[in-house]
């Protein structure tokens, strides 16, 4: 999908992929929400037969305004019927029809890429070979280089919606309700993030944008580190909301700015960047499982912190080398 509206919109495709992407985050923050009623909920049950007579008695006892003790009655909690497929059969109806729809438009409108490479044939020219000023062997060193930097960011938003609420509820003594709401914070101002990113992209260029997102990353880590060195709980919520803003454009930003100044974002270039991104993100969770089990459950921030660092060098680096590359181009 994000191949066919950078064919669709060209140069201009920047904020209708941050609205593209605006809506995974939608969908990931109704969902938190949404299946909350189909989830089986705990029920207070006597742990064994022994204390049944026991809890019945109590109960009697007790609604009759007598004094006598409880001691006796010991309860359990275990989980009731879970609805969960309701939401699983409400997602693939949706799926279904989304699909169908985007069926119809193919049949009606074609592949949009065969459309575009026609358009520049016709027009005697090919945009690939006049549009970035890059050998086809820079193409493939950019491409790969912006690869990792996704995996490190698909890194980043691993640890802070995955292990987020696990740290504050075990290492900071939270509650769990605390937690809840520090991670939705996360959910909602990345959610927020991406809308802004909308309207930012309409006054400044790609490149500026990921500038503000990587400085926003910078500013958030260290609030985070500050908050736990220092202990201070406002920190800590102010930081996470701060990250959320600052990693909310990347991916959709790193994409664009691949269509922009490295390579046509084709089917096969998407298909390559997914993979191998994927591939690298998977290896983030058994990394930073190990040293906050084996070490220190600060490890999660310690972690963020370096991500964050090796991802502002290495934007900075490339933008930097593609600009004196393609100086004489331009």
């Amino acid at each position: 999908m994000t191949t066919d509206i950078v064919d669709i919109w060209g140069n201009q495709a920047g904020p209708y992929i941050q609205g593209y992407h605006l809506i995974w985050s939608i969908g990931a923050t109704i969902s938190t929400f949404s299946a909350e009623p189909f989830l089986a909920q705990k029920h207070s049950v006597p742990k064994n037969d022994s204390t049944v007579q026991a809890c019945n008695s109590s109960v009697l006892l007790n609604n009759g305004q007598s004094n006598r003790s409880s001691a006796g009655c010991e309860n359990e909690f275990i989980n009731g019927k879970s609805k969960v497929y309701i939401v699983f059969m409400i997602t693939t109806g949706i799926h279904v029809v989304s699909t169908m729809l985007y069926i119809v438009v193919l049949a009606t409108h074609g592949v949009i890429h065969k459309r575009i490479d026609f358009h520049y044939l016709i027009n005697g020219s090919s945009s690939k070979e006049t549009k970035y000023g890059l050998s086809s062997r820079m193409q493939v060193v950019f491409t790969l280089l912006l690869s990792l930097h996704l995996t490190l960011y698909l890194m980043l938003n691993s640890g802070l919606s995955n292990f987020l609420m696990t740290f504050v509820t075990t290492t900071l003594n939270w509650n769990p309700l605390e937690g809840t709401l520090i991670n939705s914070a996360f959910r909602i101002t990345f959610a927020a993030g991406r809308a802004c990113g909308i309207v930012l992209l309409k006054y400044t260029s790609v490149t500026t944008s990921l500038f503000l997102n990587h400085a926003a990353l910078i500013v958030g880590g260290t609030l985070l580190i500050v908050s736990i060195v220092l202990d201070i709980r406002a920190f800590l919520w102010v930081g996470v909301c701060i990250c959320g803003l600052g990693m909310s454009s990347v991916y959709a930003g790193i994409l664009t700015w691949i269509s922009y100044h490295v390579t046509r974002l084709t089917g096969k270039v998407a298909a390559t960047l997914s993979v191998l991104v994927y591939l690298g993100a998977m290896l983030y969770p058994v990394l930073v499982g190990y040293l906050m089990e084996r070490f220190s459950q600060l490890w999660l921030i310690y972690v963020h912190c370096i991500i964050v660092v090796a991802m502002s060098f290495g934007y900075l680096f490339v933008v930097i080398a593609h600009k004196r590359l393609t100086r004489d181009f331009k």
